[in-house]
Protein backbone atom coordinates (compact mmCIF):
# COMPACT_ATOMS: atom_id res chain seq x y z
CA UNK A 1 0.00 0.00 0.00
CA UNK A 2 0.85 3.70 -0.06
CA UNK A 3 -0.12 4.23 3.48
CA UNK A 4 1.48 1.65 5.51
CA UNK A 5 0.71 -2.18 6.81
CA UNK A 6 -2.89 -2.92 7.78
CA UNK A 7 -4.16 -6.12 9.51
CA UNK A 8 -7.75 -8.12 9.18
CA UNK A 9 -8.36 -10.66 12.07
CA UNK A 10 -11.53 -11.47 10.29
CA UNK A 11 -10.46 -13.15 7.08
CA UNK A 12 -10.59 -9.45 5.27
CA UNK A 13 -13.81 -8.28 6.37
CA UNK A 14 -12.45 -5.32 8.07
CA UNK A 15 -9.14 -4.18 8.42
CA UNK A 16 -6.98 -1.78 11.02
CA UNK A 17 -3.54 0.15 10.52
CA UNK A 18 -0.55 -1.84 12.31
CA UNK A 19 2.07 0.93 12.96
CA UNK A 20 3.29 1.81 16.22
CA UNK A 21 6.43 3.82 15.32
CA UNK A 22 6.24 3.40 11.89
CA UNK A 23 6.16 6.38 9.69
CA UNK A 24 3.75 6.54 6.98
CA UNK A 25 5.36 5.57 4.60
CA UNK A 26 4.50 3.28 1.30
CA UNK A 27 4.98 -0.42 1.85
CA UNK A 28 6.76 -2.40 -1.57
CA UNK A 29 7.17 -5.83 -0.06
CA UNK A 30 6.85 -7.79 3.06
CA UNK A 31 7.38 -11.50 4.09
CA UNK A 32 6.77 -13.77 6.55
CA UNK A 33 9.68 -15.36 8.54
CA UNK A 34 7.55 -18.19 9.69
CA UNK A 35 10.04 -19.83 11.86
CA UNK A 36 9.94 -16.62 14.19
CA UNK A 37 6.26 -15.52 13.33
CA UNK A 38 8.40 -12.16 12.33
CA UNK A 39 6.62 -10.17 9.55
CA UNK A 40 9.42 -8.29 7.87
CA UNK A 41 8.43 -5.10 5.55
CA UNK A 42 10.28 -2.90 3.14
CA UNK A 43 9.09 0.39 2.50
CA UNK A 44 9.61 2.78 -0.22
CA UNK A 45 12.20 4.89 2.05
CA UNK A 46 14.78 1.89 1.83
CA UNK A 47 13.78 1.52 5.94
CA UNK A 48 13.20 -2.22 6.95
CA UNK A 49 10.90 -3.27 9.89
CA UNK A 50 10.23 -6.29 11.79
CA UNK A 51 7.06 -7.37 14.06
CA UNK A 52 6.86 -10.24 15.51
CA UNK A 53 3.18 -11.67 14.99
CA UNK A 54 2.65 -14.51 16.97
CA UNK A 55 0.18 -12.90 19.09
CA UNK A 56 -1.71 -11.59 15.88
CA UNK A 57 -1.73 -15.52 14.63
CA UNK A 58 -3.45 -16.40 17.63
CA UNK A 59 -5.62 -13.55 18.40
CA UNK A 60 -8.80 -15.74 16.65
CA UNK A 61 -8.45 -17.68 19.84
CA UNK A 62 -9.24 -15.15 22.66
CA UNK A 63 -12.84 -14.60 21.76
CA UNK A 64 -12.57 -11.45 23.01
CA UNK A 65 -11.77 -12.68 26.35
CA UNK A 66 -8.64 -12.30 28.57
CA UNK A 67 -5.83 -14.09 26.91
CA UNK A 68 -2.34 -15.46 27.32
CA UNK A 69 -0.34 -16.12 24.39
CA UNK A 70 1.97 -18.78 23.50
CA UNK A 71 5.82 -17.44 24.70
CA UNK A 72 8.19 -17.48 21.39
CA UNK A 73 11.47 -18.87 22.84
CA UNK A 74 14.62 -17.03 22.97
CA UNK A 75 18.31 -18.14 22.55
CA UNK A 76 20.36 -17.05 26.11
CA UNK A 77 23.22 -15.33 23.41
CA UNK A 78 26.95 -14.98 25.18
CA UNK A 79 28.94 -11.89 24.49
CA UNK A 80 32.00 -12.80 23.72
CA UNK A 81 33.28 -9.47 22.87
CA UNK A 82 33.45 -10.03 19.09
CA UNK A 83 32.39 -6.66 17.42
CA UNK A 84 29.52 -8.53 14.91
CA UNK A 85 25.92 -7.49 16.33
CA UNK A 86 23.63 -6.19 13.79
CA UNK A 87 23.73 -2.55 15.88
CA UNK A 88 27.42 -2.21 15.09
CA UNK A 89 26.53 -2.79 10.72
CA UNK A 90 23.06 -0.62 10.37
CA UNK A 91 21.14 2.01 12.71
CA UNK A 92 18.45 -0.12 13.98
CA UNK A 93 17.24 -1.17 16.98
CA UNK A 94 17.96 -5.32 18.55
CA UNK A 95 15.08 -7.40 19.52
CA UNK A 96 14.53 -7.59 22.82
CA UNK A 97 17.12 -9.85 24.47
CA UNK A 98 14.22 -11.07 27.29
CA UNK A 99 10.86 -13.36 26.74
CA UNK A 100 8.04 -11.56 25.64
CA UNK A 101 4.90 -12.12 27.73
CA UNK A 102 2.02 -11.00 25.17
CA UNK A 103 -1.53 -11.28 26.52
CA UNK A 104 -4.69 -9.57 25.79
CA UNK A 105 -7.37 -7.50 28.31
CA UNK A 106 -10.68 -7.69 27.92
CA UNK A 107 -10.98 -4.79 30.47
CA UNK A 108 -8.71 -2.69 32.35
CA UNK A 109 -7.29 -4.71 34.98
CA UNK A 110 -5.55 -3.15 38.54
CA UNK A 111 -2.97 -5.07 38.72
CA UNK A 112 -1.44 -7.69 36.38
CA UNK A 113 1.19 -10.26 38.33
CA UNK A 114 3.23 -12.73 36.44
CA UNK A 115 5.40 -15.63 38.27
CA UNK A 116 8.09 -17.61 36.37
CA UNK A 117 8.69 -21.16 37.71
CA UNK A 118 11.77 -23.74 37.61
CA UNK A 119 10.12 -27.05 38.50
CA UNK A 120 8.14 -26.12 41.86
CA UNK A 121 10.77 -23.47 42.58
CA UNK A 122 9.26 -19.56 42.00
CA UNK A 123 12.34 -17.60 40.87
CA UNK A 124 10.94 -14.06 39.87
CA UNK A 125 7.94 -11.92 39.72
CA UNK A 126 7.11 -9.31 37.60
CA UNK A 127 4.42 -6.55 37.93
CA UNK A 128 2.66 -5.64 34.28
CA UNK A 129 0.55 -3.31 32.71
CA UNK A 130 -3.28 -4.15 32.87
CA UNK A 131 -4.43 -1.84 30.03
CA UNK A 132 -7.47 -2.80 28.25
CA UNK A 133 -5.95 -4.85 24.70
CA UNK A 134 -3.07 -5.98 23.57
CA UNK A 135 -0.19 -5.82 26.64
CA UNK A 136 3.68 -6.52 26.41
CA UNK A 137 5.92 -7.23 29.16
CA UNK A 138 9.53 -8.69 28.72
CA UNK A 139 11.37 -10.99 31.17
CA UNK A 140 15.05 -10.17 31.22
CA UNK A 141 16.07 -13.86 32.08
CA UNK A 142 16.65 -13.14 35.67
CA UNK A 143 16.18 -15.47 38.19
CA UNK A 144 15.98 -14.46 42.15
CA UNK A 145 19.31 -15.59 43.77
CA UNK A 146 18.76 -14.84 47.54
CA UNK A 147 17.59 -11.71 49.37
CA UNK A 148 19.81 -8.80 49.81
CA UNK A 149 21.35 -8.49 53.33
CA UNK A 150 20.72 -5.22 55.14
CA UNK A 151 23.96 -3.52 54.22
CA UNK A 152 23.27 -5.07 50.11
CA UNK A 153 19.82 -2.89 50.51
CA UNK A 154 21.66 0.52 51.46
CA UNK A 155 24.26 0.26 48.65
CA UNK A 156 21.75 -0.94 46.15
CA UNK A 157 18.84 2.44 47.50
CA UNK A 158 21.95 4.64 47.36
CA UNK A 159 23.29 3.27 43.93
CA UNK A 160 19.68 4.04 42.85
CA UNK A 161 19.70 7.33 43.86
CA UNK A 162 22.50 8.22 41.51
CA UNK A 163 21.45 6.26 38.64
CA UNK A 164 18.08 7.37 38.79
CA UNK A 165 18.82 10.77 36.83
CA UNK A 166 20.12 8.40 34.32
CA UNK A 167 17.20 6.04 34.13
CA UNK A 168 13.47 6.44 32.42
CA UNK A 169 11.18 6.23 34.57
CA UNK A 170 10.11 2.64 33.37
CA UNK A 171 13.50 1.49 33.59
CA UNK A 172 13.84 2.51 37.24
CA UNK A 173 10.55 0.57 38.00
CA UNK A 174 11.67 -2.27 36.14
CA UNK A 175 15.17 -2.06 38.79
CA UNK A 176 13.30 -0.88 41.89
CA UNK A 177 10.76 -3.72 41.40
CA UNK A 178 13.61 -6.20 42.26
CA UNK A 179 15.32 -4.67 44.95
CA UNK A 180 14.56 -7.36 47.41
CA UNK A 181 16.77 -9.55 45.88
CA UNK A 182 20.26 -10.27 44.64
CA UNK A 183 19.20 -11.91 40.53
CA UNK A 184 21.10 -13.90 38.44
CA UNK A 185 21.00 -15.17 34.75
CA UNK A 186 18.45 -17.92 34.85
CA UNK A 187 20.23 -19.88 32.06
CA UNK A 188 18.84 -21.98 29.24
CA UNK A 189 16.44 -24.39 30.47
CA UNK A 190 12.10 -25.03 30.53
CA UNK A 191 10.13 -22.76 32.39
CA UNK A 192 6.77 -22.08 33.24
CA UNK A 193 4.45 -18.57 33.40
CA UNK A 194 1.76 -18.25 35.45
CA UNK A 195 -0.13 -15.15 35.04
CA UNK A 196 -2.37 -13.30 37.38
CA UNK A 197 -5.52 -10.99 35.99
CA UNK A 198 -8.78 -10.44 36.73
CA UNK A 199 -9.03 -12.96 39.90
CA UNK A 200 -7.72 -15.83 37.59
CA UNK A 201 -4.81 -17.64 36.79
CA UNK A 202 -2.90 -18.61 33.18
CA UNK A 203 -0.07 -20.62 32.46
CA UNK A 204 2.31 -21.30 29.30
CA UNK A 205 5.57 -22.91 29.05
CA UNK A 206 8.42 -20.71 28.13
CA UNK A 207 12.01 -22.33 26.86
CA UNK A 208 15.53 -20.33 26.66
CA UNK A 209 17.49 -22.16 23.99
CA UNK A 210 21.76 -22.59 24.92
CA UNK A 211 23.91 -20.61 22.44
CA UNK A 212 25.35 -23.65 20.59
CA UNK A 213 27.33 -20.88 18.98
CA UNK A 214 29.32 -20.26 21.99
CA UNK A 215 28.88 -23.17 24.32
CA UNK A 216 29.91 -22.74 27.95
Amino acid sequence: TEMGVFVSIDGGDSWNSMKNNMPTSPVHDMVIQSRESDLVVATHGRGIFIMNIQALQEVAHTDGADYLFSIRSKVDWLSTGDNNGAFTNFNGKNDDSGLEIMYYLQNESDSVNIRIFLGDQLINEIKSTGNKGLNKTVWNKQKRKRERTDKEMKQFMTQMDRFKAFLSAEQYKARMAGKDYLMEEAGAGNYLVEMEMNGKTYRRHAVILKDQWHPR
